[in-house]
């Protein structure tokens, strides 16, 4: 009898230490159409890691040209809204007051009204937006004068044009840095500061400094542990 009383004051014991870890926060993201025609479902999505596959973990119907989705969370992360008929996906943060003006006839030039954490992610998306706009027009301007060059053998050119393409693309890069040194305590440099990673000329010390910049809220969340750990297997 002792033992049993023993055994389920254990489970007791467990079960609250499970129901008091899951948080009580709801994530809502909801947003308004400037055009619904032809648009019937939103469908947000999340990027699995392994498969690089799209999935689909909640379903909106639109009324009035309007959707929602709202469930529980612990921390943000990053998801995908699709929409019927598009095939651009807008990325979104998971956060507790998220208000999303879209634009059908461009989805990744759509605004966010309202979400601290989503405001820096479409800011930096689109300054990024731009750059990859810009380096667009430039191959699509530059694309005959190119395939000239290479078949001519002309290497200053073909140099010329690479130099001014990748001067473009730094864009990138710049947009980066900026961002980490101005908000370093955003959801956003967690993800930049992750991607670093995959960088192989970038050192530890500047991933770390950048680490070092988070204040403890970002540090203890579940990206911000894994930053420290890869940290820590860096030679």
């Amino acid at each position: 009898m002792l033992n049993k009383v023993r055994r389920f004051s254990v489970l007791l014991f467990f079960f609250l230490l499970v129901s008091c870890g899951k948080s009580d926060k709801f994530y809502l993201i909801e947003g308004e159409l400037d055009n619904p025609d032809g648009i019937s479902t939103v469908f947000l999505e999340e990027l699995e890691e392994e498969s690089l596959n799209y999935k689909v973990v909640s379903i909106s119907q639109l009324v009035d040209g309007k959707f929602r989705f709202q469930q529980k969370f612990d921390e943000p992360e990053l998801r995908y809204l699709r929409f019927t008929g598009k095939k651009e996906r807008l990325a979104v943060l998971l956060e507790e007051n998220v208000s999303l003006k879209i634009n059908t006839q461009s989805i990744l030039k759509s605004k966010v009204l309202s979400g601290f954490e989503n405001g820096y992610l479409f800011d930096y998306n689109a300054k990024s937006l731009k750059v990859r706009e810009q380096s667009l027009r430039f191959k699509k301007n530059n694309f005959e004068l190119m395939k000239l060059a290479r078949e001519n053998n002309d290497k200053r050119v073909v140099d010329s044009l690479l130099k001014v393409n990748y001067k473009i693309n730094y864009g990138y890069i710049e947009n980066m840095e900026k961002h980490l040194k101005a908000n370093p305590n955003t959801f956003v440099s967690l993800m930049l500061i992750d991607g670093l990673f995959d960088y192989p000329n970038v050192k530890k010390t500047k991933i770390e400094g950048y680490y070092q910049a988070l204040n403890n809220k970002y540090k203890n969340m579940a990206l911000g542990r894994e930053i420290k750990n890869k940290l820590d297997r860096m030679k």
